[in-house]
């Protein structure tokens, strides 16, 4: 059980715990998580991006990968002792020289905003509540992006708790998105939250603002006039099977291009209408992983809107770190989404 009683050291998002009816320690303690990660991921971005690690995948891993998934580690040590969690970064990839100038490179930017940190073993808590089997389970990619991190543009932190198989709690923070969108992400010197309990709402707030906003979707109904949200990486979607679905859709307006799942935010917030991750011809073997889904999809199912995979079936995480068996994702503002179906089947 959270102990909602133990503060966080910085925490700019607090959430009253009347907010939701349900989930409230669950949600107060994601978003005090994400407001502190926020604050780190950004001091990070600001002052050392580099160096990087490539992963297997060769995908790249940061500084701040390591440092924001740590600090979860931590914060689940002190208030939600033996929880379980599934997480993008593992500590066996941080052998040999580079990877131990990461890892002492994070643990010394969590401890100039953690008191007392170094007293911990950082490999221990980067791996905190992994491999444990239980039914529920915290799941977070720590940094979301890590390319558009790198270019000094958008990415997240995503957070969700899954509860047997299904997404109950989702919380996205953004370092670097403001009130209005997008603009010049290396300008905005404080973020976005949006935080979505099933069944209750997802609700948005703008660091420093003093209130939580009820959030919703677009209005769109007519395929012409959506938004299409677009990555500017496209290592594991198909860039010419979406631009054939916008064609056929007859989408007129310019896709909004942000990495990670920003989109998803922006989609919740109503700043895009259409958001599709298709299968890649030169990857037909990759499968979707749940912490790049979980949170995002939540927050857009609860602030109206919807989600599935490319066939139209929902998203199911009860299988542990993959989304085995779905195609895919889209997710839209729920009114475009059969349309989306319909034009994936003709084409």
């Amino acid at each position: 059980m959270i102990d909602s009683s133990l503060d966080f050291h910085n925490c700019l998002y607090n959430i009253p715990m009347e907010m939701f009816k349900t989930l409230a320690p669950e949600a107060k303690f994601a978003v005090d998580f994400l407001g502190e990660a926020s604050v780190l991921a950004r001091k990070i971005q600001d002052e050392m991006v580099d160096p990087a690690l490539e992963k297997n995948d060769r995908s790249p891993v940061t500084v701040a990968d390591i440092a924001v998934q740590a600090l979860l580690g931590y914060y689940l040590s002190e208030r939600n002792p033996g929880a379980a969690l599934i997480a993008e970064e593992s500590s066996t990839m941080f052998a040999g020289e580079e990877g131990h100038r990461l890892v002492e490179a994070a643990a010394a930017f969590i401890s100039s905003m953690v008191p007392g940190f170094r007293e911990q073993s950082f490999r221990a808590l980067l791996d905190y509540g992994a491999g444990l089997e239980k039914s529920n389970y915290w799941v977070l990619d720590p940094i979301d992006g890590t390319k558009g991190f790198l270019r000094g543009d958008q990415y997240a932190v995503a957070l969700a708790y899954i509860e047997k198989g299904e997404v109950v709690l989702g919380g996205l923070a953004c370092p670097r998105l403001s009130e209005t969108g997008p603009g010049e992400a290396s300008s905005v010197e404080k973020g976005n939250i949006c935080i979505a309990v099933k069944g209750e709402g997802t609700y948005s707030r703008q660091e420093g603002d003093s209130d939580w906003t009820r959030t919703g979707v677009s209005r769109t109904d007519d395929p012409a006039e959506a938004v299409v949200l677009r990555s500017f990486e496209s290592g594991h979607t198909n860039v010419s099977d979406i631009d054939r679905i916008t064609g056929e859709l007859g989408v007129q307006a310019a896709p909004l291009r942000v990495d990670s799942q920003v989109k998803y935010t922006l989609l919740a917030r109503g700043k895009g209408d259409i958001y599709l991750r298709i299968p890649s011809a030169s990857s037909p073997g990759y499968v979707e992983k749940i912490w790049d889904h979980a949170a995002g999809k939540l927050v857009v199912e609860e602030a109206g809107g919807k989600s599935s995979d490319i066939n139209g079936n929902p998203l199911d995480f009860s299988r542990g770190r993959f989304l085995d068996q779905n195609k895919g994702v889209i997710a839209t503002n729920g009114i475009l989404h059969d349309k989306v179906l319909e034009a994936i089947r003709k084409i």
